[in-house]
């Protein structure tokens, strides 16, 4: 399995910022490799848009193979426009997923027991 980054985001290290391009094309090229080696690969969803907009794309192109699997990192701090740990937003994160998913959620500092709390009593209808 590999980890696959979905979407743009700045991030803070080391004092600065820094820009992760995980562009529609490189995800497409590197769900293509992963496709191509057997390799199943694992979404990681920052936000919605990359969920409903990237994933839904991807698997519609059929560069993933089912059952489909995502990662739901809620709140990381160092990252600029991700969604925060809420019940409500991790409900809202498992109902857009396709039918054939399974998932994993985890937030950071207080909220991480939280978040994976939840996730163990949702599933994906």
């Amino acid at each position: 399995m590999i980890s696959l980054d979905i979407g743009v985001m700045a991030t803070m290290a080391g004092g600065s910022e820094h820009l992760l391009l995980f562009t529609r094309s490189y995800c497409e090229r590197m769900a293509k490799i992963a496709l191509n080696k057997s390799i199943k690969a694992e979404l990681d969803i920052y936000n919605v848009g990359g969920l409903t907009m990237e994933a839904d794309y991807q698997s519609r192109k059929g560069l993933l193979a089912s059952p489909y699997w995502f990662c739901f990192p809620l709140g990381v701090a160092a990252n600029q426009n991700v969604t925060s740990y809420s019940p409500k937003n991790l409900m809202h994160y498992v109902d857009q997923l396709p039918r054939d998913s399974m998932f994993m959620a985890f937030g950071f500092n207080e909220k991480a027991i939280l978040a994976a709390v939840q996730a163990t009593f949702l599933e994906v209808v």
